[in-house]
């Protein structure tokens, strides 16, 4: 059973998020479907380009991209820590591209 603080976990009834095949068969994700309209797939494609956007700045820090060696409860707070200095800086002067 997934953690039941885990982000997909989150998702308020009735809703659904644009995400790739890592949550496919969930009730909860829309994933890519073969009869999507050109314009459907052009909005996903610029969303999804956009989230990875995010995961790079998260990335540039280390903190996706190698083994935490510190514990659940350090590495909540590197994370936290993170985000806030990724969402400062969307703030002022970098924001993400449009969708």
């Amino acid at each position: 059973m997934k953690d039941p603080n885990c982000l997909a976990n989150q998702i308020p009834e009735g809703k659904k998020v644009l995400a790739d095949s890592g949550l496919k068969g969930s009730d909860k994700a829309s994933t890519r479907m073969p009869g999507n309209s050109h314009r459907v797939k052009h909005f996903r494609a610029r969303a999804q380009g956009r989230q990875e956007t995010l995961f790079k700045r998260f990335k540039d820090f280390g903190i996706l991209r190698q083994r935490f060696r510190h514990g659940y409860e350090l590495h909540k707070m590197v994370l936290d820590a993170v985000a806030v200095i990724v969402q400062y800086d969307m703030e002022n002067g970098h924001p993400l591209f449009d969708v």
